[in-house]
């Protein structure tokens, strides 16, 4: 396919954008799913430090996945919106098919990583030396029943996911929009 933006036409249908960007969110989401289990092999689960990789996988399958719809499905042209649009459709259904996996993850095979969160969390709350040890008790009473459960941790990586991926496709829709020439009169 030619790298020539198609000629302006104000009539020109719009692909959905539902397809690909559901294509591109499960292949976000597969890398990131392989990802975590590389991260529970080595041990290195609740390391802070080595999560920051997959924001970047994230924001490089937003970015492809953007780009491809861009050069593959428009033609080389692309609003500011349609771009948005797209990339923020692909966070959200990554976000959907991860929260599956997590609470798989959560709830049969990283049993112990959960309860290292409510580990680290605690030993958070018992260093902090605004909080008094009665509150810190009643916060983790909270998180064990509420927040450090399997459906509770995919519900609100769905949640912190689709914000971020809002976010990330600000960035990306405006990496990748290419505008048409319009004709001149």
């Amino acid at each position: 396919m030619s790298n020539e933006p198609l000629p302006y036409n104000p009539e020109r249908q719009i692909p959905s954008v539902t397809k690909p960007a559901l294509r591109m969110g499960a292949m976000i989401a597969l890398m990131l799913i392989i990802y975590t289990l590389i991260l529970y092999i080595t041990g290195n689960a609740n390391n802070r430090y080595v999560n920051w990789i997959s924001y970047a996988l994230m924001i490089t399958g937003l970015w492809l996945g953007t780009k491809n719809y861009r050069d593959e499905q428009l033609g080389g042209t692309i609003t500011f919106g349609q771009a948005y649009k797209m990339s923020f459709l692909t966070s959200f259904f990554s976000a959907l098919i991860f929260a599956v996996f997590l609470y798989i993850y959560f709830k049969f095979l990283a049993r112990d990583v959960m309860q290292e969160m409510k580990t680290i969390s605690e030993q958070d709350l018992l260093d902090n030396p605004d909080i008094s040890e009665d509150q810190a008790e009643m916060t983790m009473n909270i998180f064990n029943n509420y927040v450090f459960i399997p459906f509770s941790l995919a519900f609100t990586s769905i949640l912190s996911f689709s914000f971020l991926g809002a976010l990330l496709s600000l960035l990306v829709a405006g990496m990748v929009q290419r505008k048409t020439e319009t004709p001149t009169v």
